[in-house]
C-alpha cells in the first residue's frame, strides 16, 4: 500500500524508497521480491524496515513510502480516518499465487473426523447467516466481550469489506491453489521441502 497522492503508478516506482513491514519469516523478501521483479524492478533497490504493527501510521507520517502486510479490509480505512487516501497493489495481481487467509490447523494424528464434519458444517451455517443477514450478524459480533469494545467506526467499515471476502463453502479446499502457493514458497527458499496438499489437507 502507498499513499495515492504520491504518484506511485507501479511497484517499479518504489525503487530507492522505503517499504515498511509488520512481520518476517522469509515471506517479506519472497513476496516483495517477486512483486518488484514482475514490474521490472529489484528488491535490492528498496530499503525494508520492520515497523511492527504501526503500518498505517508509518505510512501516514512518512516514515516509509509503502507498507507490506496490511489487511486490505482494515489499513485502507484506518488511513482514510486519519485523512489520507491509500492505494493498494494486490499481491495476487503482482505475481503472487492467491492463497487462503484464515486456515484452521489441527494435529492430523488426533483429528476426530466426525467432529471435524460438524465443525465445518457450523462454519458453513455461520457464514451463510452472516452473508444473508449482515446487520444482525454485526450486532452479534460487536456484542462479544465486555462494553462493546468492538463497536468502533473502523470495525464497522472493516466488517463491510470482510463480508465480500468470505468463502461461501468454507470447508471446500482448492488443492491446486495450495500446491501453487507451496511451490512459490519452495522456489523462494521460504520452505526447504515441497509438500503436496493431499498430504496435509483433510476434507
Amino acid at each position: 500500500m502507498v499513499l495515492k497522492d504520491k504518484g506511485y503508478n507501479s511497484l517499479a516506482d518504489l525503487e530507492g524508497k522505503k517499504i515498511g513491514y509488520a512481520f518476517d519469516g522469509g515471506l517479506v523478501d519472497a513476496t516483495i521480491g517477486t512483486m518488484m521483479k514482475k514490474n521490472g524492478a529489484s528488491i535490492e533497490n528498496v530499503e525494508l524496515i520492520n515497523v511492527g504493527w504501526s503500518l498505517s501510521a508509518s505510512l501516514a507520517t512518512g516514515k516509509v513510502d509503502a507498507i507490506y502486510g496490511g489487511y486490505r479490509n482494515f489499513e485502507m480505512h484506518q488511513l482514510s480516518m486519519e485523512g489520507f487516501e491509500g492505494k493498494a497493489f494486490f499481491v495476487e495481481e503482482e505475481g503472487i499465487p492467491p492463497y487462503d487467509e484464515l486456515v484452521v490447523v489441527a494435529n492430523s494424528n488426533k483429528i476426530d473426523k466426525e467432529m471435524l464434519k460438524k465443525f465445518n458444517r457450523a462454519l458453513e451455517l455461520a457464514t451463510q447467516y452472516t452473508v444473508n443477514h449482515p446487520d444482525e450478524a454485526w450486532e452479534l459480533f460487536k456484542s462479544y466481550g465486555d462494553g462493546n469494545k468492538l463497536d468502533t467506526e473502523l470495525n464497522r467499515l472493516a466488517w463491510k469489506d470482510t463480508l465480500i471476502r468470505f468463502a461461501l463453502r468454507p470447508q471446500a479446499a482448492d488443492l491446486g491453489r495450495y500446491d501453487n502457493y507451496a511451490q512459490f514458497l519452495f522456489d523462494n527458499g521460504v520452505i526447504k521441502t515441497l509438500p503436496k496438499a493431499t498430504d496435509y489437507i483433510v476434507q
